[in-house]
């Protein structure tokens, strides 16, 4: 049978930890309507968020922290003061606040990136599963800096530990050097900025011209004019020079050129070639078309009028036909001599 003694102090540790249990809770509960008085009197969601997920954590840190204060009361008693469970208390309870410190700086830090996520979500040039990757990275930092603390703690060597981790760190970077250098550019195009999904862009010294459908880790994917989608990496458009068509706004201009015989009228042909332009459907109003003499040569001389269209894949349409009504404005008007028939 367990002697009377050793049956009170089980009895005193069990009564312990359930006050220690009822006091944790308490806390919580105050914490709770304390914090969630404060974060309606700011009125901030995210703060109100904070508030919900962090009662549980700090009840249960409270709770390991009354569990420090029983086992520093039983150090002290001198039936207790050499009994060899104590240093084990003391490991469970270190690993126990680190664990529980972890879960809410984890969740913490969830809802914040939730949070600016949500912020973000007006700008559609921000991939989710792209910026899903800084979550990760951070929820594994906060993991191995706990992971860290404790095994210190615990008086473990780390210096190997930490050089195995630079050295594998070393050869993955090694063995996926073009994937970083894609995610890499692809952090600069988040943060500069120079298009987002739904742009229309060129990219100078190829044939690539197309509206930017996806933004991702590795790759941009454009829809060209063509119809068929390019996947172009990042670091690629990264060290490209790109314009963006969209930007400031997203008329395109267009230019047609054509050669007018010194005998002629030169300000009619202007009007005639800036009426024909004008009464084109797909012509924009603003700005409006405009017409110039820009070159002289031996035997002409050259217009070029100027117009925006909305659609950059309706210039080669658009151009065609409005280079087919000023031939026959021009050789009504007799500018232009009619082919005989």
């Amino acid at each position: 049978m367990l002697r009377p003694q050793l049956l009170v102090t089980i009895g005193l540790i069990l009564l312990y930890l359930a006050g220690a249990g009822v006091a944790a809770w308490l806390l919580s509960r105050l914490a709770r309507v304390l914090l969630l008085r404060l974060t309606h009197a700011l009125r901030s969601e995210v703060g109100e968020r904070l508030a919900l997920i962090s009662t549980r954590p700090l009840g249960l840190v409270g709770f390991v922290l009354f569990l420090y204060v029983g086992r520093a009361y039983l150090a002290v008693r001198p039936e207790y003061r050499t009994a060899s469970f104590l240093p084990y208390l003391d490991r469970v309870n270190f690993l126990l606040i680190v664990f529980f410190l972890t879960l809410w700086v984890d969740r913490i830090f969830g809802v914040l990136f939730d949070w600016y996520l949500r912020s973000l979500a007006k700008h559609p040039s921000f991939d989710p599963q792209f910026l899903s990757l800084f979550r990760y990275a951070g929820r594994i930092t906060i993991y191995f800096v706990a992971v860290t603390v404790a095994l210190g703690h615990f008086g473990v060597n780390l210096t190997g530990f930490l050089a195995t981790a630079g050295v594998a760190s070393l050869a993955i970077a090694f063995a996926t050097q073009e994937t970083l250098s894609n995610m890499v550019a692809g952090v600069i195009l988040m943060l500069d900025r120079p298009f987002q999904v739904g742009d229309r862009i060129e990219v100078l010294g190829t044939p690539l011209i197309g509206d930017v459908i996806e933004i991702g880790t590795r790759s941009t994917k454009l829809l060209t004019l063509d119809n068929t989608v390019a996947v172009l990496a990042n670091k690629d458009l990264v060290a490209s020079r790109i314009i963006n068509h969209a930007r400031p706004d997203p008329g395109v201009r267009v230019r047609v050129t054509l050669g007018v015989p010194y005998a002629a009228d030169i300000g009619r042909v202007k009007e005639a070639v800036r009426a024909v332009i004008a009464e084109h459907p797909a012509v924009l109003p603003a700005p409006p078309p405009a017409v110039y003499l820009t070159e002289f040569t031996e035997t002409q001389v050259r217009l070029t009028g100027i117009f925006t269209i909305a659609d950059l894949r309706e210039a080669v349409k658009v151009k065609d036909e409005i280079n087919t009504a000023i031939i026959e404005r021009l050789q009504t008007a007799g500018v232009f001599p009619r082919q005989p028939s």
